[in-house]
């Protein structure tokens, strides 16, 4: 008897704080006056009374708000209390690894991305999304794609969508394991026929299966036609100069014969970047500076491309001297470059190469010059190296 009214009172009690969260969602304004810091006095009453499920979706309404509104930097505060609420909730995990990684646009915080998606998978072993969110980072933003494949595996060995094994596909693909992907792609095309024989009316089965034939045809092509390249490759060459601008704005001005629309990545670190990053977090954001541009192009035989600095909470520059970097990955290149250079540069070869002793080994373009922090913080507008 007593535990059946127990029960009673508990359901009473969640009606009433569902009742309370749909009134707190309409009438909700960031920057009043009934929270203590971030968090409402409904939600510390909440997490109190042992309902820590419910006090986490109170605080998620925060977050959307505070997104929709611009506050980004209250947000990540929130998602680490969410998940210490309720580490089960894996959207929370994901949208937090998002905010670090991508939204904060600074490289500093990829690892705490990552260490706070393995803590989401500790606490969610067997859910498929925060291995395929981790085989993501590695794929999109890190551009290491023997990691994603890692990943990618681990969340396609668990009941996942079709979307999961084709990511893995495209990794093995980026990581010139071409073997493998047909392989990938050939069990996605059986698996879709299977599901559309089951049901001719499955539109979505059809779509994956249609997606999957796509992909493994052309694979095949590419790997007829990037072959040839191999035979006989193209000679390549980078050449660029260095301009300040004025204090904290470099310009980059590059030249080469790259095929158009070829990613060149441009990066702007400490000289000793690898002893700080063994530092704490918190000692690194205020003295590591890590610049990081993936996305310059090259139009005409020319990239050209400025890096701006004068965020001084993100690039401190306290070191003495920094290393600017120009690369060209053909892993991370678009589909109609790599048909012209290959999946791993096989169609690439001249002095300005260099050759990557990995398995399979590959290719690649990189040239780096040092730079002082008086060359990057004076005034005058000058040219400063000229690399060739």
């Amino acid at each position: 008897m007593k535990r059946r009214l127990w029960l009673i009172i508990v359901f009473l009690l969640v009606i009433l704080l569902q009742l309370k969260v749909d009134t707190y969602r309409e009438n909700y304004k960031p920057g009043g006056t009934t929270s203590f810091g971030y968090i409402s006095r409904e939600v510390l009453a909440t997490a109190l009374m042992g309902l820590r499920e419910v006090a986490a979706s109170l605080l998620w309404l925060k977050i959307e708000d505070y997104f929709h509104s611009g506050e980004h930097e209250k947000i990540t505060p929130l998602i680490r209390i969410i998940t210490w609420l309720d580490p089960h909730f894996i959207e929370a995990y994901s949208s937090g690894a998002w905010h670090l990684a991508w939204n904060s646009e600074d490289w500093r915080l990829i690892p705490s991305a990552e260490e706070f998606l393995k803590e989401g998978i500790k606490n969610n072993p067997d859910k498929y999304e925060l291995y395929a969110d981790m085989g993501w980072l590695f794929y999109d933003k890190v551009k290491d794609y023997e990691k994603a494949i890692e990943w990618y595996k681990k969340a396609a060995s668990l009941p996942s969508p079709p979307l999961v094994k084709r990511m893995l596909a495209h990794s093995y693909e980026r990581a010139g394991r071409i073997e493998e992907a047909i392989k990938i792609w050939k069990e996605l095309v059986e698996e879709g026929n299977k599901l559309v024989e089951r049901n001719p009316n499955n539109f979505e089965a059809i779509f994956d299966r249609d997606v999957a034939v796509h992909n493994y045809n052309m694979c095949i092509i590419r790997k007829v036609d990037r072959a040839a390249l191999a035979k006989k490759p193209k000679t390549y060459y980078l050449t660029y100069q260095v301009y300040r601008v004025s204090p904290r704005i470099l310009q980059v001005r590059a030249r080469t014969n790259l095929p158009e629309l070829s990613r060149i990545r441009v990066s702007l670190v400490d000289a000793d970047i690898e002893r700080r990053k063994k530092e704490s977090l918190g000692w690194q954001l205020m003295n590591v500076t890590e610049y990081r541009d993936v996305w310059p192009q090259v139009k005409g035989g020319e990239m050209k491309t400025d890096i701006d600095l004068t965020d001084a909470l993100k690039y401190p520059l306290k070191g003495e001297s920094f290393i600017l970097a120009l690369s060209f990955l053909p892993q991370t290149q678009p589909i109609p470059v790599q048909d012209y250079v290959g999946w791993l540069g096989e169609g690439m070869t001249g002095k300005d190469v260099i050759v990557v002793h990995t398995s399979p080994p590959g290719k690649k373009m990189e040239k780096s010059t040092t730079l002082t922090l008086e060359e990057i913080l004076g005034q005058q507008t000058l040219l400063l190296k000229e690399v060739k």
